[in-house]
């Protein structure tokens, strides 16, 4: 795979390099080395490039092929084009490979034939046409008959893929298939990394269904041990008792002998957690002290929470920044009376201020981001905060992996609306995806017909169909609408309201069919499936809150806050939590929190905690964990 095209996909940010989102999986460095880099052919002699000598031998293979009968021919062809895409000729690779006569492959050179053609689809972004290949009934049925080197290969990929794709409980399989089949302790260690990340983001209810039903010993000790792990967010020091409790239980176990280095880390970091934290929030300012207050009581409840369950919090003063001190003067003073890691401040221009004046002598989580146009933040600056921006890149992502390559925009007219629509063109065109129209509609209307028509082409198209009616001589009856048919699906960011009346309105106009993906302002966290009947069909970055089972506990926001204070009581709960998890982060940035806005993770370059979230629809009136779209890209 492209190695530019892989950064893309794994952090999709803006052109400063901030606020990045890091995606579902990480493909694995061997295997992406394997699928970039030359075979290792040397050249023939002088004035000869490696390239040139891989494909006079690629042609003579193809040449032995097509004078050698089955399964020799086939043998050959699989070798000719697994030399040629090695060797980055992929278009020649494609050619040669479509010759291959599936039905004459063996077990063995079956799975060959679907390992290459998956790299070779997942180079070219066709994540579907790979997955469709590596999940062959024969393969599946009788894998334990392949070499074990092909078989490994077969399942790292799969297990790769999966996890790329969100099917996290496969995913999972296959990696502790892998795991189970290696001897080499680093391999084991690298290969337990990765599914430990898959299995931090695994949804909550998915993990209590599979403790339920899971049979085989060693996948049910990884769920346990997921477990454990969730039942104490916010405080490492009770974790680390659940811990040491599932080690003495499961001390045969994979992940005991080899635990994951995010587990192996937690002794380290308990050690050096800070016992005083300071709060800066504006209470008494006009314009965010509201939200603030809001924001107080999600920390606050976190806070007590970790109390209630016998967790030993730490000393928490809160400082108001609206009392017309500086926020250099506040955060000083903060240090100077014993914080050893600051949250806040909430207000963006005192983020600015604070990252420009002061030396930061703590860590310290900002409830904001920087502006777009800082690099680099200060030293010690950690960004942490909730925006649909940041969904509308995660939404880039997913659609790019469910093979979508154009889209239209609808986006309303506001400063937020701005900032969504530039977030996600950035990302997408960055990814490769074209954005044909962006529209824009004021927020609270009641008429989107003349946006939608414009959006689509509809006056064009019926320009169109009446010129031809003129041709012809006679008036077509009852012509059907017809939209462009340039473009295979549609962005929204809305409100529950203005959605319920943008969908079908697209739906109308001849736009049923086209996929719409959202962010989570599209849904108000509260089941109403009368209204929400005209939602059906959006795809939509869920707050895990919002879809019962995906959190632990029952700390989640009021169903009676608004849309944006929710997100704020949210806030609140993981900037407890981070606290502790901030430090897990900076030892290990491959570190992924459960936390109410999303699964959380850390940015090395820009210092920003990243949400993922779990992924919806709107099927019936109700929002149900959203399938997975298989496209029907072909090789």
């Amino acid at each position: 795979m492209d190695s530019m095209k892989l950064s893309l996909l794994r952090h999709t940010g803006n052109h400063s390099g901030t606020r990045t989102l890091s995606l579902i999986s990480l493909l694995s460095l061997g295997l992406m080395l394997g699928a970039c880099q030359p075979s290792g052919v040397k050249p023939g002699g002088e004035g000869y490039t490696t390239e040139q000598v891989v494909s006079e031998r690629a042609e003579n293979l193809i040449n032995r092929a097509r004078q050698s009968g089955s399964p020799q021919r086939e043998h050959l062809l699989i070798e000719a084009a697994d030399m040629l895409y090695r060797s980055n000729s992929l278009e020649r690779a494609h050619q040669v490979f479509a010759e291959i006569d599936k039905s004459r492959l063996n077990l063995q050179m079956l799975a060959e034939y679907s390992v290459l053609g998956a790299e070779m689809a997942m180079s070219e972004d066709n994540f579907f046409t790979a997955r469709s290949l590596l999940i062959h009934p024969a393969l599946e049925q009788h894998y334990q008959q392949m070499p074990l080197e092909l078989q490994q290969k077969w399942h790292q990929l799969r297990a790769d893929l999966f996890s790329l794709l969100g099917e996290e409980q496969r995913s999972i399989a296959e990696y502790i298939a892998l795991s189970t089949s290696l001897a080499d302790p680093v391999s084991i260690h690298q290969v337990h990394d990765q599914l430990w990340q898959v299995l931090s983001r695994l949804p909550q209810n998915d993990l209590d269904q599979a403790l339920q039903a899971e049979n085989d010993r060693v996948t049910m000790g990884w769920y346990t041990l997921t477990s454990v792990s969730r039942n104490n967010p916010g405080d490492i020091t009770q974790l680390q008792k659940s811990l040491a409790n599932w080690r003495q239980n499961w001390a045969w176990h994979p992940a005991a002998i080899y635990p994951p280095e995010g587990l192996d880390a937690i002794n380290r970091i308990a050690a050096n957690l800070p016992k005083h934290l300071a709060l800066l929030l504006p209470l008494s300012h006009d314009k965010f002290g509201a939200p603030s207050k809001t924001l107080l009581d999600g920390f606050m409840a976190s806070y007590y929470d970790v109390l209630a369950n016998g967790g030993t919090p730490p000393s928490i003063k809160v400082y108001d920044t609206s009392n017309g001190q500086s926020i250099t003067a506040t955060y000083q003073q903060a240090v100077t009376e014993g914080a050893q890691l600051v949250i806040g401040p909430l207000d963006p221009n005192l983020v600015k201020e604070l990252n420009n004046t002061t030396v930061l002598s703590v860590p310290t989580v900002t409830l904001n981001y920087l502006p777009d146009d800082f690099d680099l933040p200060a030293q010690n600056l950690y960004q942490f905060g909730v925006t649909p921006a940041d969904e509308a890149k995660e939404v880039a992502q997913r659609a790019w992996l469910e093979g979508h390559r154009t889209v239209v925009t609808f986006t309303p007219t506001s400063d937020l609306g701005d900032k969504v629509l530039t977030a996600f063109t950035h990302a997408w065109e960055q990814l490769g995806g074209t954005v044909l129209t962006k529209s824009r509609y004021p927020e609270g209307i009641t008429d989107y017909k003349n946006i939608t028509k414009q959006a689509l082409l509809i006056d064009q198209n019926q320009q169109r169909t009446n010129e031809l009616a003129r041709l012809l001589g006679k008036k077509l009856v009852n012509e059907p609408l017809r939209r462009r048919q340039d473009v295979d699906m549609i962005f929204l960011h809305a409100s529950p309201n203005d959605a319920r009346l943008i969908k079908p309105t697209l739906d109308y106009y001849s736009a049923s069919n086209l996929p719409v993906y959202a962010t989570s302002w599209v849904y108000t966290g509260k089941p109403d499936p009368a209204r929400d009947n005209d939602l059906n069909g959006i795809r939509f970055t869920a707050m895990p809150w919002a879809l019962p089972g995906n959190i632990t506990g029952n700390i989640k926001p009021d169903n009676a806050l608004h849309q944006p204070l929710k997100l704020l009581f949210a806030l609140g709960v993981d900037a407890y939590r981070i606290h502790q998890g901030v430090l897990h982060m900076q030892t290990l940035p491959s570190t992924r929190l459960p936390g109410i806005t999303g699964t959380l993770l850390l940015d090395p370059k820009s210092q920003e905690i990243i949400r993922e979230h779990p992924w919806a629809e709107f099927r019936q009136g109700r929002v149900r964990a959203a399938k997975i779209v298989e496209e029907t890209d072909n090789l």
